[in-house]
């Protein structure tokens, strides 16, 4: 199993990445999307505990995969 977290500080942009990546995955079961954009009331900015609850939700995949927008977001 692998796990791709997507972190920008736009939800909207990850939102959006998490639907079209699910659509282009070839096996939908061994791969599990989280959208890790904004903050918890949807306004631009990061949210590192999002991040952290994504990765301790399968801190035992094979993969985990973090992909950010911006220094910031990475930092989080």
């Amino acid at each position: 199993m692998n796990s791709l977290i997507l972190v920008s500080h736009s939800h909207l942009i990850t939102d959006g990445l998490k639907e079209m990546v699910s659509e282009m995955a070839s096996d939908k079961e061994k791969l599990t999307i989280y959208s890790c954009g904004g903050t918890d009331d949807n306004r631009i900015g990061t949210d590192p505990t999002k991040i952290l609850t994504a990765i301790e939700d399968w801190a035992n995949a094979d993969y985990i995969y973090l992909i950010g927008d911006i220094g910031s977001g990475l930092m989080s």
